[in-house]
C-alpha cells in the first residue's frame, strides 16, 4: 500500500511542478490547468489510498472524488467553489471550444491547485 501512495503522490507532485512550469507561456496556458486539474485528481486519489480504498475511481470529476474523500473524513469545505471551479475547466481541457485559456486563468487555476494539494499533503504527512 505504502509503494501504491509514494505512486500516486509522486504523480501528484510531478504534475503540479508541471503546471507550474507551463506558467506565464500563453501558448500552453491550457497544459497548465490541465496539469493543475491532474495534480488535485491525483492528490484525492492519494488520499483514498492513504485511507484503505481498495478500488480507486477511474474518474477524472474531481467533485466525485472529493465526495468520495468526504467518506473518509476529507475536509475541504472552505476550498470546495475553488475545487468545482478548476473542475469546470476538464471539458475545455480536453475538446476544442472555440476559446482559449487566458495565462490569467491558468495562474488561477494553479493556485487553486497548489493550495488543495498542499492541505491534502500536509494531512498526510501526519
Amino acid at each position: 500500500m505504502a509503494n501504491l501512495l509514494n505512486e500516486w503522490l509522486f504523480m501528484a507532485d510531478a504534475d503540479l511542478a508541471s503546471a507550474k512550469f507551463q506558467l506565464g507561456k500563453e501558448t500552453f496556458s491550457h497544459i497548465s490547468v490541465y496539469q493543475s486539474h491532474q495534480a488535485v485528481e491525483k492528490i484525492l486519489k492519494s488520499f483514498l489510498v492513504a485511507n484503505h480504498l481498495e478500488i480507486i475511481p477511474r474518474v477524472h470529476d474531481l467533485r466525485k472524488l472529493y465526495q468520495q474523500s468526504k467518506l473518509f473524513g476529507l475536509d475541504l469545505q472552505s476550498e470546495e467553489n475553488d475545487l468545482l471551479e478548476l473542475d469546470a475547466y476538464f471539458p475545455r481541457l480536453r475538446y476544442p471550444l472555440g476559446d482559449r485559456i487566458s495565462v490569467d486563468e491558468a495562474s488561477r487555476c494553479y493556485e487553486i491547485a497548489a493550495s488543495i494539494f498542499n492541505k491534502i499533503k500536509l494531512m498526510l504527512d501526519r
